[in-house]
């Protein structure tokens, strides 16, 4: 294409064009975060092709920011929102007052074949552990989940992304929020942008952590997270939970002895549903645990991301090839080709 100027705009790169996915009706894009040659932390922004994997964009963090910290998606597969530090825990011991984050809008334009990242007039956040970020599906606000365990004052804000305006709902240390499985967020949007999920843990068990799946309505008065409605609790020694779009149902990784599977609740009686992607292990040894990436308007199909058979493999470089992104569909687990980076779609 021809920009004005005969190059590309600021802040923009080239898009390459991502084919469909034969497989099922999901998102044709989704952005990864990945290191660096030299560094674990996120040095760059790749978006890449749901049914290939193939690199189509690569961005990095706008000085002076230097590191990626968290990236979410709006519904349209076209608008992400991306956190940027100019520290990383990597760099040495973590920070008892971590470095604040700021926020930059990734907008894809397959049109005009660019990506480009833009910074966002919402405020930095402050020295507080950010534990999950989920901007809404029409892409106008985002979510922020604020503490961990022993943190003391928990908190979940709404940002405007247009105005920068701010709302705030405040908790104390126990419950608190955040999964205890990395990679995992707390926080999924009903499609509506009304209803936001979050997962807090609320204690122990001799089965693991004890969780909650609290629904949080932000249109309604008040700013307690605790006087949100209950949709479930369980327990399990990690977690990662997502309402489904039409806020019909909540989606949740779950491990037996002999099988890994998506099992999914409804919010209504709290009552199993259904179960997608049952992937049986009897001789065979799986280690993590699965995580949930995307779901469709009633959750009947999930991109998700789970450990390889007889545990990490190693790659042509030597580095561990840690598990597969895959769509399910009912008893299907069809596993994705290309980078087994986490990703958002």
């Amino acid at each position: 294409p021809t920009h004005a100027g005969g190059g590309l705009p600021r802040g923009a790169v080239m898009l390459g064009t991502a084919p469909a996915y034969t497989g099922g009706t999901v998102p044709p894009y989704y952005v990864a975060l990945e290191p660096g040659p030299l560094s674990g932390a996120a040095t760059r922004a790749v978006v890449r092709a749901t049914a290939t994997g193939a690199e189509l964009a690569v961005v990095t963090p706008p000085r002076p920011y230097r590191f990626f910290t968290a990236v979410s998606a709006a519904a349209d597969d076209r608008t992400f929102v991306i956190a940027a530090q100019r520290s990383s825990e990597y760099e040495g011991p973590p920070s008892s007052k971590p470095e604040p984050e700021r926020y930059f809008e990734l907008r894809l334009d397959p049109a005009d074949h660019t990506a480009r990242l833009t910074e966002l007039p919402i405020p930095a956040e402050p020295g507080n552990l950010v534990a999950g970020v989920a901007l809404a599906p029409d892409g106008s606000k985002l979510a922020v989940a604020l503490g961990a365990e022993g943190q003391g004052q928990q908190e979940i804000k709404v940002i405007s992304l247009r105005t920068g305006a701010v709302r705030t709902w405040h908790g104390k240390d126990t419950p608190y929020l955040g999964e205890v499985v990395q990679g995992a967020n707390p926080l999924s949007w009903t499609a509506d942008g009304r209803t936001l999920a979050f997962e807090a843990v609320t204690g122990a068990s001799q089965t693991g952590p004890l969780h909650e799946i609290r629904l949080l309505d932000t249109t309604a008065p008040g700013s307690s997270l605790w006087s949100s409605r209950v949709a479930m609790r369980f327990s399990s020694d990690a977690a990662d939970a997502m309402i489904t779009p039409d806020g019909s149902k909540i989606a949740v990784p779950v491990i037996t002895q002999t099988t890994r599977e998506f099992a999914e609740y409804s919010v209504a009686t709290g009552k199993l549903v259904a179960v997608l992607g049952i992937r049986h292990y009897r001789h065979a040894g799986y280690g993590g645990w699965p995580l949930l990436f995307w779901a469709s308007p009633a959750g009947g199909t999930l991109i998700v991301y789970d450990d390889r058979p007889h545990g990490p493999q190693l790659t042509k470089t030597g580095e561990p090839d840690a598990g597969v992104l895959a769509v399910v569909t009912g008893s299907q687990f069809a596993p994705l080709p290309g980078t087994d980076e986490l990703g958002t779609w």
